[in-house]
């Protein structure tokens, strides 16, 4: 940073003084928590200039600066770790701990200009680090490399170095011009890719040589976990072509991103990225571990224009994302078409730089999404990170009056321009779909579930129901470490399930406190009867935006309503209507309706693997689970229960059997023909439960409430 000072949250950094010979510009380096929450700040730099040029982290938290600094010493805040530079331009990589504490430096250079651009970590915390140099030799660590063509051009460099900072090797790319190395990746089995561009007639790793097709060409190379050269690839136009940013993932799959040259076609290996414009044209691409181009695009811009893919990176499903910025006042990339927010002209360039965010799709190269952001001056794109739950980090430089991403707006302190950083331009906190909703096996209320498991970062599910048509209200929260359901009570005037369907949908709320989007919904299946032992339901059980899941629906019959089921009818998953054909044999019979799937849920206890409807009784409105005329004779408690329930009975009891919200056997114990039996709870999670109990009177069903 050039200014005076800067401030992040609530730390000011200081720049030392602005002079003839010095300009002043200081290196920071800000942490920030997923929240956006500012945690610290740090300042690098010396009595010249500096640039910090790549950042990573490590899976400790721990943070990697590299960039090239031309101070006579350099400086990392209050650290007594300083960096003495060996000539005018040398590079640096320097480590923090997650608190910003220095742990290590070390000097990358030689007797010239050597810059460091590129860095990337792997698992076991070794850095990469990638630039170029035009010292003789170039000296990381205890590792060196010569310049082969002395100090009349810039080669390529790549050095490993392990999480204590000493140097495992270096290695080059060399040829008779300048050559330079943007980006470097790793993959799961150390091999390490490197990219950039090169002007030389040949570029050279190792014994591998390729030529130069025109002015600048870009280069893809790989290195296996000793730095030995594995394969070297070269792409581009017959204009200057530049290869900015590269991210690998565990495969070796390879991704890149830069700009091609002025109005010419650009070649991937057989893949050709055409330019039907006089224009620079920004790029992503492609590559296998063996070196295959797979796929390539441009991103075109109008005629006399510029737009460059500044930086790239993974998901956590290798789904590539890149960072640029463009002057045309259009950008095409694909079947999405960017428009420049400081509008001048039509069909050209715009003086005015605004910045594009991009998502891909990594089997195919197709476009999941494109967004810009920008106003009436220059806006730059620099910068693009991933993280957990679909977290997406971008950074760079505004010069606008404001700024907007996500409907939050900066606004600039000056006319020299500020940082940004912003997150979640373009997702928003994750919603899992419902699995299912049902009614329970009392058929006394709905409930609602959802497998928690698909989703991390989530802080708690908000549960949403349709009591006005297309109007959703919010009824209730679960925290997500409980189970993955929600019990809805509000049966009196709501969401009686004997007296209509409802439809729910979910929500989360992420551990920032951001709520995602609304789910599909689900609604319940709700019967009537018609008589003749026919039952109806309408709707039928339907998923929002999703095909018809149920494959048949099975009625079940209690024949006296005692709570023993069995099923006497089915029908398609495209049927309204279903018959009991034995119906007058049983007067006092309860009914419900259930589906058969491919729908299991896992609200984290035990599987859930079909829906019910409320129960119908012909004779009397039977619920299954029913409390019946014994159940006087017999008491449970305490109800509600936390740990353990004292069952008495006037009748000597033979088994007690305990089912869930949904019918499920959860316990069943033979009793010794005793009047008195402790039930324990303790490892049963809060929620609605039914007790059959046999006694020598009979079986009596009680209800309890587990808190």
């Amino acid at each position: 940073f050039y200014s005076n000072s800067i401030v992040f949250g609530t730390t000011t950094l200081t720049n030392q003084p602005a002079t003839f010979f010095n300009y002043g510009a200081e290196m920071f380096l800000v942490k920030y928590d997923a929240c956006g929450t500012f945690k610290w700040a740090k300042k690098a730099g010396g009595n010249n200039e500096m640039r910090a040029r790549g950042v990573a982290t490590d899976a400790n938290g721990n943070v990697f600066v590299t960039g090239y600094f031309n101070s006579d010493t350099l400086s990392f805040g209050t650290s007594p770790i300083k960096l003495v530079n060996r000539s005018y331009w040398d590079g640096f990589l320097v480590k923090y701990d997650s608190l910003g504490t220095v742990l290590w430096a070390k000097l990358l250079g030689g007797d010239d200009i050597d810059r460091a651009y590129g860095l990337t970590t792997d698992a076991a915390g070794n850095a990469y680090v990638t630039g170029t140099f035009s010292s003789t030799y170039i000296v990381c660590g205890t590792d060196s490399t010569p310049n082969l063509d002395g100090a009349n051009s810039q080669d390529v460099f790549v050095a490993k170095f392990d999480a204590n900072g000493n140097s495992q090797w270096i290695t080059c790319g060399t040829g008779d011009y300048d050559d330079l190395g943007y980006g470097v990746g790793v993959d799961a089995a150390g091999n390490v890719y490197v990219g950039g561009s090169f002007g030389s007639t040949n570029i050279q790793f190792g014994s591998i040589i390729l030529p130069l097709n025109s002015y600048n060409d870009i280069f893809l190379a790989k290195l296996d976990m000793n730095g030995t050269p594995q394969w070297v690839r070269t792409a581009g136009s017959s204009d200057n072509d530049q290869c900015l940013s590269l991210a690998t993932d565990a495969a070796g799959n390879s991704f890149i991103t830069g700009y091609l040259g002025y109005n010419t076609n650009g070649t991937f290996g057989t893949i050709t990225v055409v330019n039907p414009n006089a224009s620079y044209e920004a790029y992503i691409a492609k590559y296998d571990a063996n070196g295959t181009a797979l796929w390539a695009n441009g991103i075109i811009g109008n005629d006399y224009t510029y737009s460059q893919g500044s930086s790239v990176r993974l998901d956590a499903a290798g789904n590539p994302y890149i960072i640029g910025f463009y002057n045309s006042d259009s950008l095409k990339l694909g079947p999405v078409t960017l428009y420049n927010n400081s509008l001048v002209t039509y069909g050209g360039g715009d003086t005015v730089y605004d910045i594009f965010v991009a998502k891909y799709k990594s089997s195919n190269g197709y476009l999941n999404w494109a967004r810009t952001a920008g106003d009436t001056r220059q806006d730059f794109g620099d910068a693009i990170a991933t993280g957990p739950n679909n977290a997406l980090y971008i950074a760079g430089e505004f010069y606008s009056p404001s700024i907007t991403f996500a409907g939050i707006t900066l606004t600039t302190t000056d006319t020299d321009g500020d940082v940004f950083i912003a997150s979640n331009i373009a997702t928003s906190t994750v919603t899992p779909d419902i699995c299912m909703v049902t009614v329970d096996s009392t058929s006394t209320h709905n409930i609602i579930y959802w497998d928690k498991t698909t989703v991390s970062g989530v802080d708690s599910f908000k549960i949403y129901r349709e009591d006005v048509t297309n109007i959703y209200k919010h009824i209730g929260t679960v925290a997500y470490d409980s189970l993955g359901e929600y019990h809805d009570y509000d049966t009196v005037l709501y969401a009686n399930p004997n007296a209509t369907t409802k439809r729910y949908k979910l929500a989360t709320v992420d551990t920032c406190g951001l709520q995602g989007g609304l789910s599909n919904y689900h609604n319940t299946i709700y019967i009537i009867y018609a008589g003749g032992g026919q039952y109806t339901w309408n709707p039928l059980y339907t998923i929002e935006n999703t095909a018809n899941p149920v494959n048949n629906y099975v009625l079940m019959r209690d024949n006296l309503s005692t709570g023993v089921w069995v099923q006497v009818a089915f029908t398609a998953g495209t049927q309204q209507t279903i018959v009991d054909p034995g119906f007058a044999t049983f007067p006092n019979a309860s009914y419900y309706v259930e589906t058969i799937w491919g729908i299991s849920c896992d609200p984290a206890r035990a599987i859930v693997n079909t829906s019910r409807s409320n129960v119908k009784g012909i004779a009397q409105g039977g619920i299954g689970f029913a409390e019946n005329a014994l159940s006087n004779s017999v008491t449970v408690a305490p109800n509600p229960v936390s740990h353990e329930t004292q069952i008495r009975s006037a009748s000597r009891i033979s088994s007690v059997e305990l089912y869930n919200s949904i019918g499920q056997l959860i316990i069943g114990e033979k009793v010794n023909n005793v009047n008195s039996y402790t039930l324990s709870f303790s490892e049963l999670a809060a929620g609605v439960y039914h007790l059959k109990i046999r006694t020598e009177a009979g079986i009596v069903y009680k209800k309890l409430l587990k808190q």
